[in-house]
């Protein structure tokens, strides 16, 4: 992949888009690009923390498997997001796994010890890392709030609106257009319910126009409607 398009990705990323032109052109020469499909791991958990990854496209979960096999997603990160970053920084292995969530993600990595290298001469790309990291932790505290939302219908609600702010597109007509094609078990697990409950949910809201679904994403009608339901106990 040229270089120019993995720069470009950097240079829209949140990790870098502050960062001076010349020194993300310096990250994107130390870069490489994958390309993976729905399941495919970007990483197991425990393996080192090599890289620092910006996803250029589609959606990952970072996610923890249990003795037993059930899995708990802990966040979802898309498109101009990093992730792994507190493993990287830290040096420690990847705590969870990463995964794709959708078809057609495509990640720029970029090597850890370039990153570090480059930041000695730029000290505005430390700082770039450390506001990153304060984002990671916004991430998890955002999983906590939809966790504890109540009811489920309360906590579906809260995700919605949740991937409505990070990734939304609002349309003329007023409607919201959040491009992720989530399976009701994804969206059970991202809220601990059950899958049952969340599809009477979504069939329901769905009825009532206030959010449709289909294969391209989550068209949301209401966000009066599901911003009234995180609000209710």
């Amino acid at each position: 992949m040229a270089i120019g398009e993995n720069e470009r990705v950097l240079r829209a990323s949140r990790l870098l888009g502050g960062i001076a032109p010349d020194v993300v052109a310096a990250l994107a020469r130390e870069s490489t690009r994958v390309r993976l499909t729905r399941g495919e791991y970007v990483w197991r958990a425990n393996t080192p923390s090599t890289h620092f990854n910006v996803i250029a496209s589609g959606l990952v979960r970072i996610a923890r498997t249990a003795p037993d096999g059930s899995e708990t997603i802990l966040a979802l990160f898309g498109p101009r997001e990093s992730i792994g970053d507190v493993a990287v920084v830290g040096r420690k292995p990847y705590p969870a796994d990463a995964v794709a969530l959708t078809d057609a993600v495509e990640i720029v990595k970029i090597d850890a010890g370039a990153v570090q290298r480059i930041s000695e001469a730029h000290p505005s790309l430390v700082g770039a890392i450390n506001a990153s990291l304060v984002e990671h932790t916004h991430a998890l505290h955002a999983k906590i709030r939809i966790m504890t939302a109540g009811k489920v219908e309360g906590r579906l609600a809260t995700l919605l609106l949740h991937l409505a702010s990070r990734f939304g597109d609002e349309l003329e007509d007023g409607k919201t257009f959040i491009p992720l094609h989530l399976s009701r078990a994804e969206c059970a697990q991202l809220v601990g319910a059950t899958v049952e409950t969340t599809i009477r949910t979504f069939s329901r809201w769905q009825k009532e126009r206030v959010v449709e679904t289909s294969e391209a994403g989550l068209l949301v009608h209401d966000l009066a409607a599901l911003t009234r339901l995180t609000n209710e106990t």
